[in-house]
């Protein structure tokens, strides 16, 4: 999943073009240098159906899938009168919505969706909840409950971006389950001691996506694309319906300041708020282990799972660190190391574009690859020594593609074994990114590998 100028930069940077999913925000439909001035967040109506139209079309003639990005879990509840929460200058909700309508005098919205105005209390889940995205619009949103009516309207909307072309969904955000009271529409149970207790909205979620992939299988003939968002958390049985995970804001920095984040399973706190303190070049070492990340990156539970960073994001980052080639290979290391794929947004990207085009290069796609994972029973490549090696290595024919990372904070020189059950004799070894050839002696051959970084080895049989 990608957007299509940061495959541009993909091209840009290593000469590879990228076919991308094409993941746009549900309500903005002109291109990013002109941004679409009647927006209203988590309202997904198709505002200019020619225009909608045009720039799915064009994105088809280059080969790419057109995604949108949606997220079920907030329905926009308006635009606030306050002009503390209302500080738009180009735009006017009143006039720039589709179906829009002048608030009765006595409202404290500058504008709502007329659904909202007829069913919020139905809608909503209960305690109500909000969110403050777009308050320098004047906008908030609440969480409706999917088991409502509003599931209904919400296929609804979906169906007209699916007749415009949609090929499905590029980012389903904010997945994780909600706790709802609301007995308008059958959430919560009532108790012999007359207090109504929540329920979680799991399967109702499972079946608004099991909807989703009807409606787009109707109108478009065939399945869509369809990947959820998810931070920390895999929520896999409301989930079942996608093919792919969007993960990785659970590494935003912002996350381990608060005191909240660290139950009584947590460990390394102190280890991570010092690392913090000092600029976090050593964030990722205690927040992401590989016993965590190989649990939470979703490879070994059978789907893609594709992984964002977020150091430019991470503001307890310093920027010295967070903009460097460093930073991202620490990234990127994490991600060749569990099979990720690789989405380099909020870094420098040219490291991680160039570990892409090596994979691409290999074939990494072909239906014959064989993947052989560090944490498997069968190891074609493994480091004789070191602390806190990783080597992870794909066939693909007489090729091999090796990664061995370097996990610890320790720059480290590496003696490797090439097992001979798997790679019966290697007639040259390669670093995929210098080009360097490498020697091999019995089945052996030495490496440098610097902390938190890795090598990608071609190796022929």
């Amino acid at each position: 999943m990608n957007y299509d100028y940061f495959a541009a930069d993909a091209e840009k940077y290593c000469g590879q073009k990228v076919k991308v999913i094409y993941s746009s925000a549900s309500y903005d439909y002109l291109p990013p240098a002109s941004p679409n001035k009647a927006r209203v967040g988590f309202y997904p109506r198709i505002y200019d159906e020619a225009i909608y139209k045009e720039r799915i079309a064009r994105e088809h003639a280059k080969g790419r899938l057109f995604g949108i990005y949606i997220d079920p879990i907030l329905c926009n509840l308006g635009v606030y009168k306050e002009l503390g929460k209302y500080r738009a200058v180009t735009w006017n909700p009143v006039t720039d919505n589709a179906e829009a309508q002048n608030s009765s005098n006595d409202s404290e919205f500058l504008w709502q969706a007329p659904e909202v105005k007829e069913y919020f209390n139905e809608w909503t889940k209960l305690p109500v909840s909000t969110a403050p995205y777009g308050s320098n619009r004047g906008e908030r949103q609440f969480q409706p409950g999917l088991g409502s009516r509003y599931a209904d309207f919400f296929c609804f909307l979906m169906e007209q971006h699916a007749k415009c072309g949609v090929d499905g969904v590029a980012n389903l955000d904010e997945w994780g389950p909600t706790a709802d009271c609301n007995l308008m529409h059958d959430a919560g149970w009532l108790g012999r001691d007359g207090k109504v207790y929540p329920e979680y909205d799991w399967w109702a979620r499972r079946d608004l996506m099991k909807r989703l992939c009807a409606v787009f299988l109707k109108e478009r003939g065939k399945m869509p694309i369809m990947y959820v968002h998810t931070a920390a958390t895999m929520v896999l049985p409301s989930a079942s319906f996608c093919e792919a995970c969007l993960t990785g804001e659970l590494w935003n920095t912002a996350y381990y300041r608060s005191p909240g984040v660290y139950d009584k399973y947590g460990v390394n706190k102190e280890k991570i708020l010092q690392s913090l303190n000092d600029g976090g070049a050593d964030f990722l070492y205690w927040a992401a282990p590989p016993e965590r990340w190989v649990i939470e990156s979703g490879t070994p539970f059978g789907w893609y799972c594709q992984m964002m960073a977020n150091l430019t994001k991470s503001s307890d980052l310093s920027k010295e660190y967070s903009d460097s080639d460093e930073s991202t290979r620490d990234y990127v290391m994490m991600c060749l190391l569990h099979d990720n794929l690789i989405y380099p947004i909020f870094c420098k990207p040219q490291m991680a574009w160039k570990a892409i085009k090596v994979k691409q290069d290999f074939g990494i796609a072909d239906d014959a690859v064989e993947y052989f994972p560090y944490y498997g029973k069968k190891i074609p490549v493994k480091a004789a020594n070191g602390k806190e090696i990783y080597a992870v290595s794909y066939k693909n024919g007489k090729k091999w593609l090796a990664i061995v990372g370097n996990a610890s904070l320790e720059n480290q020189e590496i003696l490797l074994n090439l097992n001979s059950d798997y790679i019966q004799s290697a007639s040259s070894i390669t670093d995929a990114e210098s080009g360097e050839i490498l020697s091999l002696a019995s089945g052996e051959v030495k490496i440098s590998v610097p902390r938190r970084d890795y090598r990608m080895l071609l190796i022929n049989e």
